[in-house]
């Protein structure tokens, strides 16, 4: 016989139920088929026998087959050529298109939602704020227009019951005056220098608080209030001052031309003084007779206020003796006397008793705008428009003594409480302290200060100097005025600063409407 070779049969692995390279390849051990695992199963399970034999076939006669893991799947029939790889990536190029466009067009419409949604909200938060603003201003209003109908009722009140007599306001006019206006002038002298030996006495024995904030503690001190008290137009508060014994008492006075009193423990308005019509320029506690309020204002008056000891306050007397803008306010040691400073650089003497003018001064046509009297009484300081202090006698009100340095308009001078030192600010980024026991040529120290100062107060102690303006910075007396402590909170512009009893406390008042209170927490 003719011999013939037996060659393999080769074939290509494919499932015998697909057609299909299979992802999961098992054997059948009776037929030598090679399946997809998923659908040899399927049909086992439908069927019981081999779908190419139709013998008897279960899951047990099916061997799996292991290749390669790292070989690469089969392409499909269609990716084996050029033409059909070229068709599949056009086909997924279009599909990458549709998707961009369609995630383009959503984003769009999530911008222009959003967009709506911000403007919207900006013009909710607009009408809120002016609602806000409406609503506190109507709030003054009515708290104002509650104030004045209950003094116009006791005025009422207390012209039926003296049939018709007097007014609630004793208004003194002393504008043409250039002298003493008033009574005995020399006995207010006479009492005046007896009361200088007397406090020049006891100043020099005196003894410091045992409850003075030492300077350890005040180091310490932070921001622990911040209240706006007053009318958002016109903006700000040009005054303030701390209760000379109640701890807790600030007085306030500002552009809007009123003067609250509030009261930091219990969160409240204690009373609110309408009157002045225009900005408060200057606003005083009395420092010994309680219920007693000075103020200033550039509408060019000083009025005083009288407690009625229902909480509410009267205007007794109005001051108008001078006839330009009053810019600074001191109350003198004796208690009755008030020095005033005008912008055409006028001062003024006053007695709060009756309202009348017992000196007034020409300075000389520079327009003054801070006034301080010495603690013995004797003397008292004005700053001009040119940066020059002049100290005067309060006697005679002739010049004493004459103080250069600033470049500015001095804005602000205090006197310490032994009468060694005098503090002065004009808008400059540093102040000057002055010794006034040394010679006129050697007794300026120059402070720098890091920022714009517009306000010095010393504390009742002497031992502590606030410095208000872009900051607020203390000083140590007696520590060589070494800085103490500098608070940077962002309030802008402060005009006032005072200390509370005990230099337990710091007040101060801006322009942005609000009037803070730094102590210890």
């Amino acid at each position: 016989g003719q011999l013939h070779s037996a060659r393999p049969q080769h074939s290509t692995m494919f499932c015998s139920i697909s057609g299909a390279a299979p992802e999961d390849p098992v054997v059948s051990v009776k037929s030598g088929h090679i399946f997809e695992r998923r659908l040899i199963e399927k049909y086992i399970g439908e069927h019981g026998k081999c779908p190419i034999t139709g013998e008897v076939l279960s899951a047990d006669d099916l061997l799996a087959v292991h290749g390669n893991a790292k070989n690469v799947k089969p392409r499909p029939a269609e990716a084996t050529s050029i033409p059909g790889l070229l068709s599949t990536f056009q086909n997924e190029w279009d599909a990458l298109m549709l998707e961009s466009y369609t995630l383009r067009r959503h984003l769009t419409k999530a911008r222009e939602e959003l967009a709506h949604a911000l403007y919207q909200h900006d013009a909710a938060c607009r009408v809120i704020a002016r609602l806000v603003q409406e609503r506190d201003e109507a709030r003054e209003a009515l708290h104002s227009a509650e104030q004045r109908m209950g003094a116009a009722a006791r005025s009422v009140g207390k012209s039926a019951g003296s049939d018709g007599a007097g007014q609630d306001a004793m208004e003194v006019d002393g504008s043409g005056a250039d002298g003493a206006q008033a009574g005995n002038w020399e006995q207010i002298v006479d009492e005046i220098k007896s009361l200088s030996s007397t406090l020049s006495a006891q100043r020099r024995k005196r003894e410091v608080s045992s409850t003075l904030a030492g300077a350890d503690l005040l180091q310490t001190y932070e921001e622990v209030d911040s209240q706006s008290l007053h009318k958002t137009r016109p903006k700000g508060v040009t005054a303030v001052d701390a209760h000379p014994t109640m701890a807790e008492v600030t007085l306030s006075g500002g552009v809007d031309g009123d003067i609250h009193i509030f009261n930091r423990a219990t969160g409240k308005i204690v009373a609110s003084l309408s009157g002045h019509s225009k900005k408060i320029t200057a606003a005083l506690f009395h420092p010994t007779e309680d219920g007693v309020i000075l103020s200033a204002s550039a509408d060019k008056t000083v009025r005083v206020w009288k407690s009625n000891g229902n909480g509410d306050y009267e205007c007794s007397v109005v001051l108008k003796d001078h006839n330009a803008e009053v810019t600074g306010l001191a109350i003198h040691p004796v208690g009755y006397v008030v020095a005033s400073c005008s912008s055409n650089g006028k001062v003024c003497l006053h007695d709060i008793r009756n309202g009348s003018l017992l000196q007034k001064h020409d300075v000389g046509g520079k327009g003054l705008h801070a006034i301080a009297i010495h603690p013995d009484g004797l003397i008292f300081s004005v700053g001009d428009s040119t940066g020059t202090i002049g100290v005067y006698e309060v006697q005679t009100m002739k010049d004493v003594a004459t103080f250069n340095g600033h470049t500015s308009k001095v804005t602000s001078i205090s006197f310490s409480e032994n009468g060694y030192y005098m503090a002065s600010a004009a808008g400059e980024k540093s102040i000057r302290v002055w010794d006034l026991r040394k010679p006129a040529d050697s007794n300026c120290r120059e402070i720098d200060i890091n920022a714009f100062a517009s306000a010095v107060s010393f504390d009742k102690s002497g031992y502590y100097l606030a410095v208000g303006g872009g900051s607020l910075v203390v000083l140590g007396a007696k520590k060589k005025w070494a800085e103490l402590l500098r608070v940077d909170d962002g309030q802008s512009s402060i005009t006032s600063v005072s200390f509370g009893p005990d230099a337990k406390f710091i007040a101060s008042s801006s322009l942005d409407r609000s009037v803070k209170t730094y102590s210890a927490k």
